[in-house]
């Protein structure tokens, strides 16, 4: 395989309807006017929100990855309600160990969101 990528922006609906099914309703990601106070100036998209898309791409490019996918990431910048967030997953050229891990970069056009790797566990 070679690269996936996909491109979305996250309204302040979805922000919020994930909210309630989540738990995750702080004041930076549902409350528009509190965010806009806030040194990000607008809402966030929440971090679980965000991994739930990467993962989505991810079981889209491999059936597998429902059962044995291991992804392992870290937040590098905020994603803000309306910006577009770019997701891209490639394969790993440094994969010595054949183990399929893949690269995944994640971004906003003010800069990188999420970096990180992405394999199957052996059985």
């Amino acid at each position: 395989m070679t690269g996936d990528t996909s491109s979305r922006s996250i309204s302040q609906e979805q922000i919020n309807a994930f909210g309630l099914a989540s738990g995750g309703t702080g004041l930076i990601h549902t409350d528009p006017e509190y965010a806009r106070r806030t040194k990000f100036g607008a809402p966030l998209v929440q971090g679980l929100y965000l991994f739930a898309l990467v993962e989505r791409q991810l079981a889209e490019r491999d059936p597998k990855w429902a059962e044995r996918g291991v992804l392992e990431a870290t937040f590098v910048g905020p994603v803000k309600a309306g910006e577009e967030f770019h997701v891209e997953i490639t394969d790993d050229a440094d994969d010595a160990d054949q183990t399929g891990r893949v690269l995944v970069r994640a971004s906003t056009p003010e800069g990188e969101a999420i970096a990180g790797s992405a394999w199957l566990r052996s059985r």
